[in-house]
């Protein structure tokens, strides 16, 4: 393969000559940036079309980025030509200025029958040739008669009618864009209009409580204190403790305050001593529940502080009534889970519900949205007797949102900065991505900024001055006219239509109103 360095300023004819002067089957074109043939798709559609025909596959190299686009869209083909008019692709023979009628690509316009009826309607006046004067007279009116004709047929009758067809190239960009409340829309600084929506949302939830409580009755009697110390009264308090003399774990609180009379003394006649205690009853209950704290009558108790030689205690009436059970109660667990679960619920809601505050121009960036906890009931209590729990929460929400106009509108003042030189916007829709960044060390997003990577692609057509290209086909020959339209930029095709379509005055009408030129685009 052979490299073919092209200058910025050698056109299609310049390189039409390396190419046939190469003595490679294969050539690689390199195109610098701003070269001439790039000025339209042409241009390139016929070099690769003589490289076909010299079987000398052609490929390009450039880092143009606008040459580039035309090189992508070489491969797409021509859109296919209006049925109404003649249509001929441009071929490098009309650039080059070859005017035959079978120029390469080219088509034959068919030549209708033209209508001179209206001469037959033209009186001529009957007159004497005598004399010379007479004779010029006639002479005057034929030529003014065929003066009328040829003026109707040369300025009047000729109509044009042309049309060029253009392609659109793609443009695509990608900016970050911060979204920011309470400010305006700033171009220069990529800052994007934004808005915060609020609304509340209320909901509620039941759960099965999972803690345990063991609940029940404790046992209570009446005891007897026996006090041993002779002429020595007693006194024991409220709570003060017995316990089973069998078991130490069995612990019960005297109900009342009681006195307890000393013992008495008597001698015997043996003189031996026999000592009766001094008695007392009180109400006594177990220090827990459950009938483990049951005991029955003359069982004995002892004290905890003091000896069983001064003192004792002994059931006088039935220690009973005592019981337990295991019961459902709320507990702490129960609190938390329950307002966890709600809260996330509620959360998924947010979205959802914000959205519904805005109008249909209004997006909601995800991920900006924030709840807060207004209000949390719960139906009972920490250790609140219940086998079920409720809880009824309401949310506040805010979130960031955005015009979608708005960002159409940066866009569209952004993308000015990206179009060639001699393009210009085309009206067909753009296709838009935003991406949503997030949290990063560079980025941001949460209620008071959000950026955003947005990636648009959008067309560009040339400019191109319809009053001077209508100026310069005024009059020219159709060879003329080919070689003007096939020069316009990125031209795809073109069509001409003449009326009348006569061999002889194959021209574009001299009467600029007489033709009439559209400018498609792909």
């Amino acid at each position: 393969m052979e490299k073919i360095k092209l200058d910025i300023h050698e056109d299609v004819i310049a390189a039409l000559r390396k190419i046939r002067a190469s003595q490679n089957g294969e050539v690689e074109l390199l195109i610098p940036e701003g070269s001439v043939l790039f000025e339209n798709i042409l241009n390139l559609k016929l070099l690769k079309k003589e490289g076909d025909e010299l079987n000398k596959p052609i490929s390009f190299s450039t880092t143009d980025e606008a040459g580039n686009n035309l090189l992508d869209l070489l491969e797409g083909g021509n859109s296919p030509a209006s049925s109404d008019f003649v249509s001929r692709e441009v071929s490098l023979d009309a650039i080059m200025g070859d005017s035959s009628d079978k120029q390469k690509g080219g088509k034959k316009f068919a030549v209708p029958s033209i209508s001179l009826g209206f001469l037959k309607n033209l009186k001529i006046p009957k007159l004497s040739l005598k004399g010379r004067t007479s004779l010029i007279i006639v002479l005057l009116l034929v030529l003014g008669l065929l003066g009328f004709g040829g003026y109707q047929l040369m300025w009047r009758v000729p109509k044009a009618e042309l049309s060029v067809t253009v392609d659109s190239q793609p443009l695509i960009k990608s900016v970050e864009i911060q979204v920011k409340p309470n400010v305006t829309n700033n171009v220069a600084d990529r800052i994007l209009a934004g808005f915060i929506a609020e609304t509340v949302v209320s909901d509620s939830k039941t759960t099965e409580t999972t803690g345990e409580k063991l609940v029940g009755e404790k046992a209570e009697g009446k005891i007897e204190i026996a006090n041993y110390k002779v002429g020595a009264e007693a006194e024991f308090d409220d709570g003060e403790e017995v316990y089973f003399e069998d078991d130490d774990d069995m612990i019960y609180f005297l109900k009342d305050d009681v006195t307890v009379p000393g013992a008495t003394e008597e001698i015997q006649p043996d003189l031996t001593k026999i000592v009766t205690p001094g008695k007392a009853s009180v109400g006594v209950i177990a220090a827990d529940i459950g009938k483990d704290f049951n005991l029955d009558e003359d069982e004995n108790l002892k004290f905890d502080d003091f000896s069983s030689d001064d003192y004792t205690a002994e059931v006088q009436e039935d220690i009973d009534g005592g019981s337990s059970d295991i019961v459902s109660v709320v507990s702490q667990g129960d609190l938390d889970l329950l307002s966890e679960e709600l809260f996330a619920e509620i959360q998924e809601q947010g979205n959802l519900a914000l959205g519904g505050t805005l109008s249909k121009e209004q997006i909601l960036i995800n991920g900006s949205v924030v709840g807060a906890l207004a209000i949390e009931e719960f139906s009972a209590e920490l250790d609140e007797e219940v086998e079920e729990l409720t809880l009824t929460q309401t949310i506040n929400f805010q979130g960031l949102s955005y015009r979608e106009e708005d960002l159409d509108a940066i866009l569209v003042d952004l993308l000015e900065g990206f179009i060639p030189s001699g393009f210009e916007l085309s009206d067909e829709e753009k296709d838009t991505n935003v991406e949503i960044l997030g949290n990063t060390d560079a980025t941001v997003l949460n209620l008071s900024q959000a950026d955003l990577q947005v990636t648009i692609k959008a067309f560009v057509i040339p400019e191109i001055d319809e009053k001077q290209l209508l100026e310069d086909l005024v009059g020219v020959s159709i060879s003329e006219a080919e070689k003007i339209l096939g020069k316009v930029r990125n031209v795809d095709n073109y069509e001409i239509k003449l009326d009348p379509n006569i061999p002889f005055l194959r021209r574009i009408p001299g009467n600029v109103d007489n033709i009439t030129l559209k400018v498609k685009r792909n």
